[in-house]
């Protein structure tokens, strides 16, 4: 009776169309801007190389010390500022640059690559409008830095998957790994994809989320797989053939209580940071949700119907 209601094993092939045009949809765009010579996905500075000002305004410092420990009134000055500096940056055409206050009240701005005489424009620009700034520090990231930092966390994305499918194989089945492997793989690319659909820059803090997503994902698919494996055992315990598609529909029924619970925490703890958070957290926050989103999708729907695919039952059991 349960299975008539849950089954999510049977109607896998709609799960993975669906999945499938997410990630079509983002290839395409990459594909498409590619062919037009243009960047496959939004780089930040990090990967595509850049510029770098670390800058202390004193007016800034001293409107911080009038405000004392009010966080409210620090958080609304910082975006009143950060606001400031976004507009005087768009007159150079900077205006996506990320910008950031320092706990030490310094201001990060980081920009695509700009010469030396628009840097000391910028400057002059936001001294005019902003009051007097000390520099403190200024960097230039280079195209082989940037592709180093690259193909650093491509390698990393690839170690942590093949790792976490390792860690699955032993920990139950080589079947799960096949699984676990999948639902990784598959919350790496809708993650490549959405950014390519909505253009979201990809820098170090979009691989950072990245990560965290896929260990949040796996997380959730463990829960969800040791549930199938006690089930499994019962059903073989019972010396009766069983359906395995029945066997994951219930387990998965028994453990959507605690995946929902789960993320609608996590999405209310996101929700909140990317509504009061401040402009600076927003884009690494929204990341996160999608991110958050795409694993539970696939530790339910992609994950289990894989490993459905690579089990095999011992021979024994099938007597």
């Amino acid at each position: 009776m349960i299975a008539k209601y849950w089954k999510i094993i049977e109607k896998r092939n709609l799960w993975f169309a669906i999945s499938g045009l997410v990630i079509l949809l983002g290839v395409g765009l990459m594909g498409m801007r590619a062919i037009k010579g243009e960047p496959i996905l939004n780089l930040g500075i990090d990967f595509a190389g850049g510029n770098t000002m670390v800058l202390r305004f004193d007016g800034l410092n001293e409107k911080y010390k009038q405000i004392g420990h009010n966080p409210v009134a620090f958080q609304e000055e910082s975006s009143r500022f950060i606001g400031s500096i976004r507009n005087i940056l768009g007159q150079f055409g900077l205006e996506n640059s990320a910008i950031q206050i320092s706990s030490d009240q310094d201001v990060i701005i980081k920009t695509t690559k700009v010469t030396e005489d628009k840097s000391n424009h910028i400057r002059e620009a936001l001294t005019a409008r902003l009051g007097p700034i000390e520099v403190l520090e200024i960097d230039y990231i280079g195209p082989a830095m940037g592709t180093e930092l690259r193909n650093q966390s491509l390698l990393i994305i690839i170690v942590v998957s093949v790792a976490l499918m390792g860690y699955i194989s032993w920990r139950f089945e080589f079947c799960y790994g096949i699984g676990a492997l999948a639902a990784t793989l598959h919350d790496a690319l809708v993650m490549i994809s959405v950014a390519s659909i909505f253009h979201i820059e990809v820098d170090t803090a979009f691989v950072a989320a990245l990560l965290t997503i896929l260990g949040y994902s796996i997380n959730d698919t463990v829960v969800i797989f040791d549930r199938i494996r006690d089930n499994i055992k019962k059903a073989r315990a019972s010396k009766q053939p069983f359906d395995l598609a029945t066997v994951l529909n219930v387990s998965i029924r028994e453990t959507i209580g605690r995946t929902v619970n789960t993320v609608v925490t996590v999405v209310i703890v996101l929700v909140s940071l990317i509504v009061f958070g401040g402009s600076t957290l927003r884009p690494f926050c929204m990341v996160l949700l999608m991110g958050t989103l795409a694993g539970t999708y696939s530790s339910i729907f992609i994950a289990s119907p894989m490993m459905a695919f690579a089990f095999k039952e011992p021979e024994q059991s099938k007597k």
